[in-house]
């Protein structure tokens, strides 16, 4: 979030930026709703995470939680988004030049 002062005298405008805007969402496992805050951030790539697998976001989240171990619901998504991520990165051919040695 940042404060935006504009020229007139006591005009403040709050914003924020959407890589800090946690957003909640309900979801059901087991017949029971739970909700999960994540990152605006993370609820995109999870989503499509789930349209390149081809299932519902439900089907994956209770995938997740099927598979997390000591955790909450919301810290397994992060970490099985950066895994998802890391594994597509491992399977690329490195261009960037980072990390190598020169």
């Amino acid at each position: 979030m940042w404060l935006n002062f504009s020229a007139r005298k006591g005009s403040v405008d709050i914003m924020q930026s959407s890589k800090n805007v946690i957003s909640k969402r309900t979801v059901v496992i087991a017949g029971r709703k739970t909700g999960v805050s994540l990152e605006e951030e993370f609820w995109q790539c999870f989503r499509q995470i789930a349209a390149e697998k081809a299932m519902p976001i439900s089907r994956l989240v209770r995938w997740v939680n099927d598979q997390r171990v000591g955790s909450n619901l919301s810290s397994a998504i992060r970490l099985f988004v950066l895994d998802y991520y890391r594994e597509l990165a491992k399977q690329r051919p490195s261009n960037t030049g980072i990390g190598q040695n020169s």
